[in-house]
């Protein structure tokens, strides 16, 4: 379709959070700080909608990963509540679950048996390893630990 030659041509982003640079000089900082070991660090964004909180997550995140390549004992995790998926707490505490596991290399032996125990309960007559897969997916999966976990007592 021809464009009309009056009309200007649309603005284009050139630099993408151009007000953001102490809000990275803080991440940075308070990635490479020491952290004890009774400490845990969280970021919550909030706000109403089209102010670039999802953009900037996702910003944080591709330093999480560079940073994970040179730090490995970096564990993080997100959740999304904007995800009506994530809004339920057992989902919430599964994702978590997952996510640290998976960039911290942590296993959940406690959790693990405490969650199956849970859907057990909840969920009679269903097959864990049917509906949540992702913990048998794993090197120490949810099997292995409980006969571990079962062995020590």
């Amino acid at each position: 379709m021809p464009q009309p030659s009056h009309r200007p041509d649309a603005f284009r982003i050139n630099r993408i959070f151009t007000d953001r640079d102490e809000a990275r000089v803080l991440f940075k900082t308070q990635l490479a700080a020491q952290q004890a070991r009774d400490e845990y660090r969280v970021i919550n964004f909030s706000g109403v909608g089209g102010l670039g909180k999802s953009a900037l997550c996702g910003e944080f995140e591709k330093h999480l990963k560079t940073f994970e390549l040179e730090t490995p004992i970096l564990a993080w995790a997100k959740v999304n509540f904007q995800n009506s998926s994530q809004r339920e707490p057992t989902a919430v505490l599964l994702a978590l679950r997952m996510q640290l596991a998976e960039t911290g290399h942590i296993r959940f032996p406690a959790f693990d048996i405490a969650f199956a125990r849970y859907f057990a309960m909840n969920q009679a007559g269903r097959y864990l390893k049917a509906h949540h897969p992702e913990l048998f997916r794993q090197p120490h999966d949810l099997l292995q630990d409980m006969f571990s976990l079962l062995g020590e007592i």
